[in-house]
Protein backbone atom coordinates (compact mmCIF):
# COMPACT_ATOMS: atom_id res chain seq x y z
CA UNK A 1 0.00 0.00 0.00
CA UNK A 2 1.22 3.57 -0.86
CA UNK A 3 2.12 5.93 1.97
CA UNK A 4 2.16 10.06 2.20
CA UNK A 5 3.58 11.64 5.13
CA UNK A 6 4.25 14.65 5.96
CA UNK A 7 5.96 16.62 9.13
CA UNK A 8 6.03 20.12 10.99
CA UNK A 9 7.66 21.17 13.73
CA UNK A 10 7.67 24.79 15.27
CA UNK A 11 8.68 26.58 18.33
CA UNK A 12 5.17 27.81 18.82
CA UNK A 13 4.45 31.61 20.35
CA UNK A 14 5.78 31.36 23.82
CA UNK A 15 9.20 29.00 24.15
CA UNK A 16 12.73 30.56 23.16
CA UNK A 17 13.92 26.76 21.97
CA UNK A 18 12.48 24.16 20.03
CA UNK A 19 13.02 21.51 22.54
CA UNK A 20 11.19 18.98 20.30
CA UNK A 21 13.06 16.59 18.13
CA UNK A 22 11.44 14.14 14.72
CA UNK A 23 12.52 12.05 12.62
CA UNK A 24 10.65 9.87 9.33
CA UNK A 25 12.80 7.20 7.62
CA UNK A 26 11.54 5.11 4.63
CA UNK A 27 13.30 2.12 3.95
CA UNK A 28 12.93 -0.91 1.37
CA UNK A 29 11.89 -3.00 4.32
CA UNK A 30 9.28 -0.44 5.76
CA UNK A 31 8.98 2.95 7.59
CA UNK A 32 9.77 4.45 10.97
CA UNK A 33 8.47 7.74 12.83
CA UNK A 34 9.45 8.91 15.50
CA UNK A 35 8.76 12.75 17.73
CA UNK A 36 10.44 13.44 21.10
CA UNK A 37 9.68 15.90 23.32
CA UNK A 38 12.40 17.40 25.82
CA UNK A 39 11.00 18.70 29.32
CA UNK A 40 10.13 22.22 29.43
CA UNK A 41 11.66 23.98 32.04
CA UNK A 42 14.10 21.37 32.52
CA UNK A 43 18.23 22.15 31.29
CA UNK A 44 19.06 20.93 27.54
CA UNK A 45 15.65 19.79 26.37
CA UNK A 46 16.51 20.51 23.13
CA UNK A 47 19.69 18.18 23.24
CA UNK A 48 18.88 15.06 24.74
CA UNK A 49 15.60 15.08 22.37
CA UNK A 50 17.98 15.08 19.53
CA UNK A 51 20.25 13.19 21.31
CA UNK A 52 17.59 10.20 21.70
CA UNK A 53 16.63 10.61 17.99
CA UNK A 54 20.01 10.50 16.63
CA UNK A 55 20.68 7.22 18.59
CA UNK A 56 17.45 5.50 17.41
CA UNK A 57 18.13 6.91 13.91
CA UNK A 58 21.47 5.52 13.52
CA UNK A 59 19.70 2.22 14.97
CA UNK A 60 16.72 1.84 12.25
CA UNK A 61 17.99 -0.72 10.15
CA UNK A 62 17.92 -3.42 13.35
CA UNK A 63 14.10 -2.39 13.95
CA UNK A 64 13.20 -4.20 10.58
CA UNK A 65 15.60 -6.57 10.86
CA UNK A 66 15.53 -8.37 14.06
CA UNK A 67 13.16 -11.10 14.71
CA UNK A 68 12.30 -9.38 17.65
CA UNK A 69 12.00 -5.58 16.97
CA UNK A 70 10.33 -4.58 20.71
CA UNK A 71 13.60 -6.26 22.44
CA UNK A 72 15.84 -3.75 20.01
CA UNK A 73 13.73 -0.84 20.55
CA UNK A 74 13.91 -1.59 24.35
CA UNK A 75 18.08 -2.17 24.11
CA UNK A 76 18.00 1.02 22.17
CA UNK A 77 16.07 2.98 25.17
CA UNK A 78 18.18 1.81 27.55
CA UNK A 79 20.83 2.46 25.70
CA UNK A 80 19.76 5.98 25.00
CA UNK A 81 19.65 6.45 29.10
CA UNK A 82 23.57 5.39 29.69
CA UNK A 83 24.54 7.94 27.02
CA UNK A 84 22.67 10.81 29.01
CA UNK A 85 24.20 9.74 31.72
CA UNK A 86 27.59 10.10 30.14
CA UNK A 87 26.68 13.28 28.47
CA UNK A 88 25.79 15.02 31.90
CA UNK A 89 28.54 13.44 33.78
CA UNK A 90 30.61 15.95 31.30
CA UNK A 91 27.96 18.63 31.11
CA UNK A 92 27.05 19.17 34.89
CA UNK A 93 24.80 21.92 33.90
CA UNK A 94 22.35 19.69 32.33
CA UNK A 95 22.13 17.22 35.19
CA UNK A 96 18.43 15.47 35.21
CA UNK A 97 17.82 16.60 31.70
CA UNK A 98 14.45 14.42 30.32
CA UNK A 99 12.39 13.55 27.09
CA UNK A 100 9.64 11.73 25.93
CA UNK A 101 9.78 9.73 23.02
CA UNK A 102 6.86 7.88 20.50
CA UNK A 103 7.58 5.67 17.93
CA UNK A 104 5.76 3.48 14.85
CA UNK A 105 6.90 1.27 13.46
CA UNK A 106 5.27 0.62 9.30
CA UNK A 107 5.86 -2.78 7.25
CA UNK A 108 3.63 -4.87 5.69
CA UNK A 109 0.67 -2.68 6.03
CA UNK A 110 1.17 -3.70 9.57
CA UNK A 111 2.28 -1.16 12.55
CA UNK A 112 3.17 -0.66 15.83
CA UNK A 113 3.69 2.16 18.17
CA UNK A 114 6.43 2.43 21.40
CA UNK A 115 5.88 5.05 23.72
CA UNK A 116 7.97 6.54 26.95
CA UNK A 117 6.56 10.26 28.73
CA UNK A 118 3.15 11.99 26.93
CA UNK A 119 3.82 11.87 23.46
CA UNK A 120 1.05 10.15 21.39
CA UNK A 121 0.39 8.18 18.53
CA UNK A 122 -3.42 8.15 17.43
CA UNK A 123 -4.79 5.84 14.37
CA UNK A 124 -7.80 7.63 13.13
CA UNK A 125 -10.08 5.09 10.78
CA UNK A 126 -13.46 6.64 9.46
CA UNK A 127 -13.76 9.86 11.43
CA UNK A 128 -12.70 8.80 14.86
CA UNK A 129 -9.48 7.36 16.94
CA UNK A 130 -9.39 3.60 16.62
CA UNK A 131 -6.76 3.46 19.18
CA UNK A 132 -4.20 6.01 21.08
CA UNK A 133 -1.29 5.84 23.41
CA UNK A 134 -1.46 5.81 26.99
CA UNK A 135 0.55 9.00 28.36
CA UNK A 136 2.69 7.76 31.14
CA UNK A 137 1.68 10.95 33.68
CA UNK A 138 1.01 11.03 37.07
CA UNK A 139 -2.88 11.92 36.31
CA UNK A 140 -3.50 9.28 33.99
CA UNK A 141 -2.45 6.63 36.52
CA UNK A 142 -4.95 7.95 39.19
CA UNK A 143 -7.19 7.28 36.37
CA UNK A 144 -6.45 4.31 35.74
CA UNK A 145 -6.33 3.17 39.19
CA UNK A 146 -9.79 4.52 39.90
CA UNK A 147 -8.86 7.48 41.77
CA UNK A 148 -9.71 10.61 39.53
CA UNK A 149 -12.54 10.65 37.13
CA UNK A 150 -11.63 10.50 33.64
CA UNK A 151 -12.01 14.14 32.85
CA UNK A 152 -9.10 14.98 34.65
CA UNK A 153 -6.76 14.33 31.95
CA UNK A 154 -7.87 17.63 30.14
CA UNK A 155 -8.25 19.61 33.44
CA UNK A 156 -6.57 18.43 36.29
CA UNK A 157 -3.38 20.74 37.75
CA UNK A 158 -0.95 17.91 37.60
CA UNK A 159 -2.17 16.63 34.27
CA UNK A 160 1.54 17.52 32.67
CA UNK A 161 3.57 15.46 35.22
CA UNK A 162 4.99 12.54 33.83
CA UNK A 163 6.23 9.91 35.60
CA UNK A 164 8.28 7.81 32.99
CA UNK A 165 10.49 9.33 30.94
CA UNK A 166 14.15 9.16 29.23
CA UNK A 167 16.79 10.41 31.26
CA UNK A 168 16.02 11.76 34.70
CA UNK A 169 18.32 10.16 37.65
CA UNK A 170 20.79 8.82 36.26
CA UNK A 171 19.39 5.45 37.96
CA UNK A 172 16.51 5.50 36.02
CA UNK A 173 15.74 2.50 33.77
CA UNK A 174 13.17 3.44 31.27
CA UNK A 175 10.93 0.91 29.99
CA UNK A 176 8.42 1.34 26.71
CA UNK A 177 4.86 0.21 26.29
CA UNK A 178 4.11 -1.32 22.89
CA UNK A 179 0.67 -1.26 21.14
CA UNK A 180 -0.55 -4.35 19.35
CA UNK A 181 0.78 -5.00 16.09
CA UNK A 182 -2.53 -3.43 14.30
CA UNK A 183 -3.51 -3.43 10.25
CA UNK A 184 -3.39 -0.17 8.21
CA UNK A 185 -6.26 0.10 5.98
CA UNK A 186 -7.10 2.29 2.83
CA UNK A 187 -8.33 5.83 4.25
CA UNK A 188 -6.40 5.22 7.47
CA UNK A 189 -4.51 8.13 8.95
CA UNK A 190 -1.20 7.71 11.79
CA UNK A 191 -0.67 10.95 13.93
CA UNK A 192 2.56 11.25 16.17
CA UNK A 193 2.63 14.17 18.23
CA UNK A 194 4.18 16.32 20.75
CA UNK A 195 1.90 17.75 23.52
CA UNK A 196 2.51 21.17 21.80
CA UNK A 197 -0.66 19.86 19.44
CA UNK A 198 -3.19 17.80 21.33
CA UNK A 199 -2.56 20.46 24.89
CA UNK A 200 -3.86 23.41 22.02
CA UNK A 201 -6.02 21.47 19.97
CA UNK A 202 -8.60 19.11 21.26
CA UNK A 203 -9.15 15.89 19.82
CA UNK A 204 -12.72 16.05 18.35
CA UNK A 205 -10.64 19.16 15.83
CA UNK A 206 -7.87 16.98 15.63
CA UNK A 207 -9.67 14.12 14.14
CA UNK A 208 -12.30 16.49 12.09
CA UNK A 209 -9.10 18.00 10.49
CA UNK A 210 -7.63 14.50 9.66
CA UNK A 211 -10.33 13.01 8.51
CA UNK A 212 -11.48 15.41 5.81
CA UNK A 213 -11.31 13.66 2.59
CA UNK A 214 -9.94 16.39 0.15
CA UNK A 215 -6.93 17.73 1.78
CA UNK A 216 -3.85 15.45 1.48
CA UNK A 217 -1.93 15.01 4.58
CA UNK A 218 0.46 18.34 3.58
CA UNK A 219 -2.45 21.05 3.84
CA UNK A 220 -4.06 18.90 6.78
CA UNK A 221 -0.64 19.20 8.91
CA UNK A 222 -0.90 22.75 7.93
CA UNK A 223 -4.78 23.30 9.19
CA UNK A 224 -3.26 21.43 12.74
CA UNK A 225 -0.12 22.85 13.04
CA UNK A 226 -2.05 26.66 12.63
CA UNK A 227 -5.08 25.78 14.91
CA UNK A 228 -2.28 24.67 17.38
CA UNK A 229 -0.70 28.65 16.85
CA UNK A 230 -4.22 30.10 16.60
CA UNK A 231 -4.96 28.49 20.18
CA UNK A 232 -2.18 29.76 22.11
CA UNK A 233 0.89 27.75 20.64
CA UNK A 234 2.07 27.39 24.58
CA UNK A 235 4.46 24.97 23.75
CA UNK A 236 6.97 23.55 20.90
CA UNK A 237 4.12 21.80 18.45
CA UNK A 238 5.51 18.64 16.65
CA UNK A 239 3.90 16.38 14.30
CA UNK A 240 4.14 13.37 11.70
CA UNK A 241 0.62 12.83 9.73
CA UNK A 242 0.65 9.15 7.72
CA UNK A 243 -1.92 8.58 5.25
CA UNK A 244 -2.55 4.72 3.60
CA UNK A 245 -3.31 5.00 0.45
CA UNK A 246 -3.18 8.62 -0.34
CA UNK A 247 -4.29 10.58 -3.34
CA UNK A 248 -0.81 11.86 -3.90
CA UNK A 249 1.64 9.62 -2.91
CA UNK A 250 5.35 11.15 -2.58
CA UNK A 251 8.58 9.93 -1.24
CA UNK A 252 9.89 12.90 -0.30
CA UNK A 253 8.95 15.05 2.78
CA UNK A 254 9.35 18.50 3.37
CA UNK A 255 10.21 20.58 6.61
CA UNK A 256 8.26 23.37 8.13
CA UNK A 257 9.75 26.70 8.60
CA UNK A 258 9.59 27.92 11.94
CA UNK A 259 8.10 31.79 12.32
Amino acid sequence: MPYTIAERTHIGHVRSLNQDSHFVRRTEQGIFLCVADGLGGHPCGERVSRLVTDLFEARMATFFSDPDPRQVLQKALRDSQQQINRYTDQHPDCRNMGTTLVCARVQNDQFFTAHIGDSRAYLIRAGSVRSRTEDHTLVQRLIQQGELPAESLYFHPYRHVLDRIVGGASDNRPSFDFSTDRELRTGDHLLLCSDGLYGMVPESQIVKIISQSDPDPETKCDQLLSAALQNGGKDNITLILLQAAGPTPQDHLLEYPEK
